[in-house]
């Protein structure tokens, strides 16, 4: 499923740049779906039995690519479908420089404070450093969201067929992360469907391209 995802999302990167490479809207799809593909592999790499005690590094990187991907996504559903960006060029600088301060954070000792085994997989141990991270990454999904369906509203004719496509695809994937993924991991404290979250996102990557 992860080779699957990774190489659909390949081409539905190089698709959208190539198709319009001046365009905002598709160089921020472009580089969102590669970090989004870093994401997904660190993740896999994270599950390997094998790397359990080296795997608090791996935790790390991961988070560290999760942090410019909600920025990515809220810059996205705020520019498309135009061919500039639309945000004034003080809030972008301010969003860049959280951004970069939250990923290097990530990568620190206070994200993750360390490791712990368990059934043969590394556990991380979360540190106050995570909360700049969470509370970044909901303020700019909620915004990301709040835009869409805001232009939504507005919008008329191909455009507006367009943005319910996008607003689609969150939904979906949302609904499907919540209901195979946390709720388990929560009430039952299982992963079993851990391993379709590529499928997932997929679906919203998918219908924005």
């Amino acid at each position: 499923l992860l080779v699957i995802a990774v190489v659909v999302d390949i081409f539905l990167a190089l698709a959208v740049y190539l198709n319009d490479p001046k365009s905002a809207t598709n160089r921020i799809f472009g580089l969102l779906t590669l970090l989004t593909m870093a994401w997904l592999l660190t993740n896999q790499f994270v599950r390997v039995p094998g790397l359990a005690e080296s795997s608090l590094a791996l935790h790390r990187l991961g988070i560290f690519f999760a942090a410019p991907m909600s920025a990515l996504f809220f810059l996205l559903a705020h520019t498309l479908p135009s061919e500039k960006l639309q945000i004034q060029m003080g809030y972008f600088y301010a969003i860049v420089g959280a951004t970069l301060c939250t990923m290097l954070l990530n990568v620190s000792p206070y994200a993750f404070t360390g490791i712990t085994v368990v059934n043969g997989l590394g556990q991380p141990i979360a540190g106050a450093g995570l909360i700049p991270f969470s509370i970044l990454s909901t303020l700019f999904s909620v915004l990301a969201v709040y835009w869409l369906i805001r232009k939504y509203r507005s919008a008329e004719g191909s455009v507006k067929k367009q943005l319910q496509l996008v607003l689609t695809g969150i939904f979906t994937m949302l609904a499907l992360i919540t209901a195979t993924i946390l709720v388990p991991i929560i009430v039952f404290n299982s992963a079993t469907f851990l391993a379709l979250a590529p499928i997932y996102t997929l679906v919203f990557l998918g219908m924005t391209a």
